[in-house]
């Protein structure tokens, strides 16, 4: 089960540095705001964001039989039960589904 909030922080418009095309970094200056091709480095607008996911829960479950000292023998069972509902984020709709699906495991002790 789980919650999850986000908010971005506010940034800068303006970026304090690039790097060019041969991997070299070079501050971004006041006469870049005019160059044709840096310009577009500068964001023309910026808003604080905030994102919710609703509330989700999955239960999973696992037997354990123990044959002998040296033989353990496990079924699992994952996602057998969920609760994730849909929500929508900048006007999409999300939809999370999960698949259950199961597995057995053996541990052997020598």
């Amino acid at each position: 089960m789980w919650f999850t909030k986000m908010k971005t922080l506010p940034k800068s418009r303006v970026p304090y540095a690039y790097v060019d095309e041969y991997g070299e970094k070079h501050p971004y200056t006041h006469a870049d705001v005019t160059d044709p091709v840096r310009q577009w480095l500068v964001r023309k607008e910026y808003s604080v964001t905030e994102q919710d996911v609703p509330f989700a829960m999955i239960i999973n479950l696992k037997a354990t039989k123990q044959l002998g000292k040296h033989i353990n023998l496990a079924l699992f069972v994952n996602k057998i039960l969920d609760y994730t509902p849909d929500y929508q984020r900048n006007g999409l709709m999300i939809h999370r589904s999960v698949s259950p699906y199961f597995g057995m495991e053996a541990n052997l002790k020598f």
